[in-house]
């Protein structure tokens, strides 16, 4: 009896057909995305009160993986065309379920339908900047119109922006002459129009930055969410990894455990061990690559979230960088502006102008508002595209994933697109199955498929059991426990109730509204600062610090008494460039009193003291 079961086990493997196991492994895998592709939902959506999405989404019967016949001996034993056989057993095949004595179509069913996407105030604002709005599920080309009339708005702003800050800089090189007699002497205006700039520069980027920073607080709660699920991936993968590497122990273990008095027993063990690992190995591989992705997006999050506030201030002032320098060279321009104002050296003012004007302002003030426009007229650019694409958010979704061809980008060995649009369609629609959870649930029904050939095997086993000690060791049930284990947590991170909650915050929340929001502010602050306020500023300062430097050149006297010949009269004779002992003798002409300044206290012919003549004005 022993050596006949040993026969037949060696027979059977001998008319196992020799097929390369790279082979097998991918037509499992172009059986299964196959098989997924297929839609089978059936029905419509379920509009009972107590069915609200995502927890109430489209769900598959269930399938119970039963033998449906046996295939042991090849050309004897056939399978039904629904079915195929595994290990001398038949199956159903991937898709079908097995219903008494057959193999059914499965089939599923709707759930509650998911809330649609309704475009806001501020995505009609953006997307009315471009062209013609595509339609509902858009081809290629009607976007590509799109593109091109979003294109035009930016373009216009961009050259405008050049415009501007080319003029600005011809108009400083030359040294327009503008007396702007309506203008006060002192420079009140230029002053006033620096507190504007600054005023509005810091209005701007605080109420980015508040706007920004709830943006990032989002997203670090949804990344944190993220983190915990890695968590639990990485638990899984250590476990899955240790169950693996245990259970090939024993395999590899098998024949040195088998009884020597029975001939032929160590070498039907050792080829069924061999079959066992080739099995194992295929399990391991997989496990490893899941191992592997999970060790590395557990990396990654790490290192994301150790740096996010990092991440978040560049975010935050990274695209604020050019109104930041305009807010710095506007106070430049306001400190020295006052420091001339409050000295009576007429070259202060002409060291001021060369300073901040003359050396700096040329150069600087052009290039920002060359680089601000630029960086308005792309936040401009990306905003109505964003606003476009964001008009009809959920159908362009699916449009765009059915569009791109994922197996070429991605270089894998089946096509995988039918597989994606359908999860696509899963998680924004509601509208059918979801193929990647159909795709796991087939892992675990050849598992299980294995599993019921051992089980339901004894005629087999038991016979090993006797013979090889190592048999008894085989617990296929701890394996069988770990296999279901892995595929519920795969299901259930891919489910819809745990992935929807990011599309909607990701893309509703933050891309549709937020970030507009945000995009919004800082195109109107980018263009008011740099294409009104910092021109404005950069003439107003030249002409005015100028214009400053030839009055106080033209009123110089009145500001001390060049007949004292003590220290200030010695050092106001050293800022003329002559010596005290040159003024006597000399007849000093009657210079103009300083308009616009009025002297606390005296009256309209009243002659201050020798004391304040002396002092100058402002000091």
């Amino acid at each position: 009896m022993l050596r006949g079961t040993l026969c037949i086990l060696l027979l059977r493997l001998a008319l196992t057909s020799e097929v390369t196991r790279k082979e097998k492994e991918l037509k499992v895998l172009r059986e299964s995305v196959e098989a997924a592709s297929i839609v089978r939902v059936r029905g419509e959506y379920n509009i009972n009160g107590t069915c609200s999405w995502p927890d109430c989404a489209p769900v598959c019967e269930a399938c119970n993986t039963k033998a449906m016949g046996t295939c042991m001996i090849p050309g004897v034993n056939e399978c039904p065309w629904s079915s195929k056989c595994t290990m001398g057993t038949c199956f159903c095949s991937k898709g079908y379920c097995g219903v008494e004595s057959t193999c059914k179509f499965r089939t599923c069913t709707l759930g509650a339908q998911p809330p649609p996407y309704v475009a806001g105030n501020l995505v009609q604002e953006f997307a009315s900047l471009g062209g013609e709005i595509p339609p509902y599920n858009a081809e290629k080309e009607e976007w590509v119109v799109f593109m091109n009339g979003c294109v035009k708005l930016p373009m216009f702003v961009l050259c405008v922006g050049m415009s501007i800050a080319i003029l600005t800089c011809v108009c400083i090189c030359c040294q327009l002459e503008c007396e702007c007699n309506w203008f006060p002497t002192a420079p009140v205006v230029l002053l006033s129009l620096c507190g504007v700039t600054v005023a509005v520069i810091v209005l701007g980027i605080v109420t980015r930055g508040i706007v920004v920073n709830e943006n990032m607080n989002m997203i670090e709660e949804q990344l944190r969410r993220v983190d915990k699920t890695l968590d639990g991936s990485v638990d899984l993968a250590h476990k899955l990894t240790d169950m693996c590497m245990d259970f090939k122990a024993v395999v590899d273990d098998l024949p040195n455990t088998c009884n020597g008095m029975v001939p032929g027993a160590k070498e039907v063990m050792a080829m069924a061990s061999e079959k066992a690992n080739e099995k194992l190995t295929e399990m391991n591989e997989k496990v490893d690559a899941f191992a592997r992705v999970a060790h590395s997006a557990k990396s990654a999050m790490v290192i994301l979230l150790g740096n996010f506030e990092v991440v978040k201030v560049l975010i935050i002032a990274g695209p604020m960088v050019p109104l930041i320098l305009m807010g710095l060279w506007t106070l430049a321009i306001g400190i020295a502006t006052i420091i001339s104002w409050q000295s009576s050296n007429p070259h202060v003012a002409e060291r001021a102008d060369d300073a901040v004007i003359g050396q700096f302002g040329t150069c600087g003030a052009c290039c920002n508002t060359i680089i601000a426009s630029m960086l308005a007229s792309t936040y401009l650019f990306v905003g109505i595209a964003v606003g476009g694409f964001c008009t009809h958010l959920d159908t362009n979704v699916i449009s765009v994933v059915k569009v791109v061809n994922f197996t070429d980008l991605t270089d894998f060995p089946v096509v995988i697109d039918p597989v994606l649009e359908g999860a696509a369609k899963y998680y924004i629609l509601g509208s059918q199955e979801n193929p990647m959870i159909s795709m796991i649930e087939d892992v675990e029904r050849d598992a299980q498929a294995l599993y019921s050939v051992y089980h339901n095997a004894t005629w087999a086993v038991e016979p090993a059991k006797m013979v090889c000690d190592g048999v008894k060791n085989l617990n296929a049930s701890d394996a069988m426990d770990a296999c279901r284990e892995s595929v519920n947590f795969a299901g259930q991170l891919i489910a819809a109730s745990n992935v929807y909650p990011y599309y909607r915050t990701f893309a509703h929340e933050l891309m549709c509204d937020k970030m507009l929001h945000s995009m919004k502010l800082l195109i109107l602050f980018t263009i008011v600062v740099s294409m009104i306020l910092m021109p404005l500023v950069a003439l107003c300062a030249d002409i005015d610090l100028r214009k400053w430097e030839r009055y106080k050149m033209d009123n110089y006297e009145d500001h001390y008494d060049m007949s004292y010949e003590g220290h200030e009269g010695h050092e106001k004779s050293q800022l003329l460039g002559v010596s005290p002992s040159s003024f006597s003798g000399m007849h000093m002409p009657q210079m103009p009193q300083m308009p616009h300044i009025g002297i606390p206290g005296l009256g309209p012919m009243q002659t201050p003291s020798r004391q304040m003549q002396m002092r100058p004005r402002g000091n």
